[in-house]
């Protein structure tokens, strides 16, 4: 009895251990994307400047490489990754609906879908 007490408490600590490591890609995954949001805000404002001094030229030269960077990343993701990181990531928040994917996809599915658009987007930064 005592063999599966201990079993027990290792699945659960196993578990809870997944659990962090969902939540560390989701927190690596969305230090990128917000990073990706502020460039293409900073590259907007640059705009409708007409002359640039080497500083902000270099600033440019570096939002406009992580941008195309993010950009590339995104495209070559699998479809169902794309879908996933257009719905979650890249969708204007007034258009934002969270339960896209109830039509598409089950509990399950949508929770494996994420896990696996995740770990193909960290594949390709890291």
């Amino acid at each position: 009895m005592s063999n599966k007490k201990q079993n027990h408490f290792h699945n659960f600590m196993e578990l809870d251990s997944k659990k962090q490591s969902l939540k560390a890609k989701k927190i690596a995954v969305e230090s990128y994307m917000i990073k990706y949001k502020k460039s293409k805000l900073r590259l907007s404002s640059f705009e409708g400047l007409s002359s640039f001094s080497p500083n902000v030229i270099r600033e440019k030269e570096q939002l406009l490489s992580y941008v195309d960077f993010i950009d590339k990343v995104i495209l070559a993701l699998s479809e169902p990754s794309k879908e996933y990181f257009i719905n979650v990531f890249l969708i204007d928040s007034d258009t934002y609906n969270d339960k896209w994917w109830e039509r598409k996809y089950s509990k399950v599915n949508y929770a494996k879908v994420r896990n696996y658009a995740l770990d193909e987007f960290l594949m390709y930064v890291e």
